[in-house]
């Protein structure tokens, strides 16, 4: 009885820490929006967190993780854009060297 007393008391205060503690608010937010790939919102969320509380180790793993994902984003859409070129170019009739003589 005692040890089921004791584990209500601490649900009871890692709920108090994270409804009322903003930076807990933030991350837990940030969390949401990197799970649906918004990445950047994501960040800026958990940067907001991670500034009020810097010990909030959610807060830094999301601002990471999101970093991160944002940089393999714009990878990928920077690739998207160099196979849309190359694939325009190879469905040319006549492919030229690309100089010109004058």
């Amino acid at each position: 009885m005692r040890v089921f007393f004791i584990s209500l008391i601490t649900l009871f205060v890692i709920i108090f820490i994270y409804f009322f503690n903003q930076s807990y608010q933030y991350s837990l937010e940030a969390k949401t929006f990197y799970e649906l790939g918004e990445y950047e919102k994501a960040y800026q969320l958990a940067k907001k967190a991670y500034e009020l509380e810097p010990y909030n180790r959610m807060a830094f793993t999301i601002l990471t993780q999101s970093e991160i994902a944002k940089e393999w984003k714009n990878y990928i859409e920077e690739s998207k854009n160099y196979f849309k070129k190359i694939e325009e170019i190879s469905n040319k009739k006549v492919i030229t060297n690309g100089k010109t003589t004058a």
